[in-house]
């Protein structure tokens, strides 16, 4: 979901730098193990600018470091999230024409807590495709 999906020649930073600047783009660090790190200040309007406030606040209380690895090994469906402040559309778009297959939602960068009935249904559908 409006994740980081490149290849293993490809540097996210370098690719970042050709789409336009997020946001939160300023706000993450880098951690000493190369993990993603996001203060949870600047999740809220970065990841959840659509959901409901106190959704967003708790959300971003729970946020732990990520990694961004290579995905290859999994079939992969890719979810666009065209009002993201995390990770810009554009680049999305790019990374999505790597995966099986695409989905667009008009929300932000959280679909799993702004269209939750959406976002369920289709797991639910990607799941029963299998």
């Amino acid at each position: 979901v409006a994740a980081v999906l490149v290849d293993g020649a490809d540097s996210y930073l370098e690719r970042a730098a050709e789409f336009p600047l997020s946001p939160l783009a300023a706000r993450i660090a880098v951690s000493d193990d190369g993990r993603i790190v996001v203060p949870p200040d600047a999740a809220i309007d970065g990841f959840y600018n659509t959901c409901d406030r106190r959704d967003a606040e708790a959300a971003a209380t729970r946020l732990r470091p990520t990694a961004a690895e290579p995905w290859r090994t999994v079939p992969s469906t890719y979810i666009v999230c065209d009002q993201d402040r995390a990770v810009p559309p554009e680049m999305q778009r790019w990374m999505a024409e790597r995966a099986g297959r695409v989905l667009t939602y008009d929300t932000d960068h959280s679909p799993f807590l702004s269209m939750r009935e959406r976002f369920v249904a289709d797991l639910d559908a990607l799941a029963v495709s299998r």
